[in-house]
């Protein structure tokens, strides 16, 4: 039986309004066969922090040998996102990514978009309670980020950042995915380089320069890594 993400890829709808080259790019290694890749992996499929209503790029059109495992760290559905409470609806387990219980090798793909880059423990403070812990809030993510370039030019280990919660959930995707394993994400260009000095191949990635009046600017990756 055939499965698919149960989203489409509002990224690839958007890119179609967009100038190839310019605003955006495409890339894939020569002689990929993605579909064929991901129908060799016969092990369980998981999405951290799913679901993600924006779907994946290079899933769209794919046929998947078993429904994902959709995961998140809480079942209380997040103020920001207006569709949180169906969104929540799908999740299967609660799991803190930054420490999985699959064993090493166990799992055939992992699939994870949106991730924030620190610890999500002030999502749920307001007003004055927001206000009080702002500057530690923005210490860590500055602190974050720094930890994530060392790591991604080399000056960090993985094992060394403290509060980098991406490159925490890097470590446990490449213990828990098995030899040849895929893994579907996004981010940064800090990100893809994390990922390739852990060992991973980069089978595919869109690349797109995100306009401030979106909420970020900055230049925005989608990717399929091989571990």
């Amino acid at each position: 039986m055939a499965y698919q993400y149960s989203y489409k890829s509002n990224r690839k709808q958007e890119l179609n309004k967009l100038r190839q080259g310019q605003d955006f790019t495409i890339w894939q290694k020569q002689g990929l066969n993605l579909q064929k890749e991901v129908s060799n992996l016969t092990k369980p499929i998981v999405e951290i922090g799913g679901p993600s209503d924006l779907g994946f790029y290079f899933l769209d059109g794919i046929e998947l040998n078993s429904d994902p495992i959709i995961t998140n760290i809480s079942d209380d559905p997040l103020p920001y996102s207006p569709d949180a409470k169906e969104l929540t609806t799908r999740v299967d387990k609660l799991m803190d990514a930054r420490s999985m219980d699959y064993d090493n090798d166990s799992i055939g793909i992992f699939l994870m978009s949106y991730m924030s880059v620190t610890d999500d423990w002030h999502v749920r403070l307001e007003g004055e309670e927001r206000e009080e812990h702002s500057k530690q809030i923005e210490k860590e993510f500055d602190i974050s980020k720094l930890e994530a370039d060392q790591v991604a030019i080399g000056t960090l280990a993985p094992e060394k950042a403290k509060f980098a919660q991406r490159v925490q959930i890097y470590l446990e995707v490449r213990r828990a995915l098995c030899d040849g394993g895929l893994f579907f994400s996004d981010g940064t260009l800090a990100e893809v380089l994390i990922l390739q000095r852990m060992g991973f191949e980069l089978l595919a990635y869109n690349q797109e320069s995100i306009r401030a009046n979106e909420g970020w600017s900055g230049i925005y990756y989608e990717f399929v890594m091989r571990e």
